[in-house]
């Protein structure tokens, strides 16, 4: 998208767009926050990617002049998705691992036989948590060492 469509792909990651969910699952939850679909460094190298319908703002607080272009840069970053998604229909006692804010993810719709059922385990990390267990254990390897953000 960089290369072929760069307008569209310099407003997804430069316009920061609200999400926004409240819900209870086994706990509660109020997620807000506000962040370009594509989120990059300052090498312009991708280390994210929010893009999430459900949970994405109704109204788009930007000028209206961004909007409709916005609109048009999503439409064509989900088709691109799409064109681009690798399908894969698991079977009983498979697991799969992913990086949650860097690969596109969804499950196909899926029809009930009589005596069937369907179960869906999710577990999540937070990568500060993982980040701190990694300093951890270099610590522990090499010594009383500090390791700055730079070293994750």
């Amino acid at each position: 998208m960089r290369d072929n469509h760069p307008d569209e792909y310099k407003l997804l990651s430069t316009t920061p767009v609200d999400y926004y969910d409240v819900g209870k699952d086994s706990y509660d939850f109020h997620l807000a926050y506000r962040r370009p679909i594509i989120c990059v460094d300052k090498a312009d190298e991708i280390k994210a990617i929010y893009f999430n319908q459900q949970v994405r703002a109704y109204i788009l607080n930007l000028p209206l002049e961004i909007i409709q272009p916005l609109y048009k840069a999503m439409k064509l970053f989900y088709t691109l998705l799409d064109e681009n998604s690798v399908k894969h229909k698991m079977k009983p006692g498979e697991m799969v691992v992913f990086d949650n804010i860097r690969v596109k993810h969804a499950r196909t719709g899926y029809e009930m036989k009589e005596g069937g059922g369907r179960h869906l385990e999710g577990a999540y990390m937070d990568w500060d948590e993982v980040h701190s267990h990694m300093r951890v254990l270099k610590e522990h390897v090499m010594g009383d060492v500090y390791y700055s953000h730079s070293d994750q």
